[in-house]
């Protein structure tokens, strides 16, 4: 039963020495990245690239997914074109829905809110 204890106190040890060597970490997930675009279903990515032929880089929730990614909604106020102006009006900025219909995306719905 001594060597509870002494097992006890070593992990505190080693935990703390431990602490004291860890490091900041770099986030992983850039703010803009093309990547998100790239990830995107082949029509929809060509949807993209047509409004914004210029490096088109997503920030995050630029695309997101309902009914396991059969549904992909797409927020261009969320959306980077390069030198290009953005893709909102005074209206609001361009929102897109595309649905999975017999394998392929297809656009269902494009407004701007």
């Amino acid at each position: 039963m001594r060597a509870l204890p002494a097992l006890a106190i070593g992990a505190v040890l080693i935990g703390h020495a431990l602490a004291a060597n860890a490091a900041a970490v770099a986030p992983v997930d850039p703010l803009w990245s093309t990547e998100r675009i790239e990830r995107l279903p082949a029509e929809v990515q060509h949807a993209v690239q047509a409004r914004c032929a210029a490096g088109p880089e997503g920030g995050h929730y630029f695309a997101t997914f309902d009914n396991n990614a059969t549904v992909i909604h797409l927020d261009y106020s969320a959306l980077q074109c390069g030198n290009q102006p953005r893709l909102c009006t005074a209206s609001g900025c361009l929102h897109q829905t595309f649905a999975k219909v017999r394998g392929r995306y297809v656009l269902t719905r494009s407004d701007y809110e």
